[in-house]
């Protein structure tokens, strides 16, 4: 998907583990091809779960009792 939301067609280059290139089909020759039309395509999830809110206001209400 693009910054629209709208889902795009396209080719997606990957060398040595890390995606190079999104888009048109590349001018470059690869040694291997898939077709994964009709799928989705994702890169790996790496920790998206933080607790930054917890980090942020840590020891604010330190003074009050927990379930007030």
């Amino acid at each position: 998907m693009n910054d629209a939301l709208e889902i795009v067609q396209g080719s997606v280059g990957v060398r040595d583990g890390r995606i190079v290139s999104v888009g048109a089909e590349p001018d470059e020759k690869w040694d291997r091809v898939i077709d994964a039309g009709g799928a989705y395509l994702l890169p790996g999830f790496i920790q998206t779960h933080v607790h930054l809110c917890q980090t942020l206001f840590r020891g604010s209400a330190d003074d009050m009792p927990l379930l007030e």
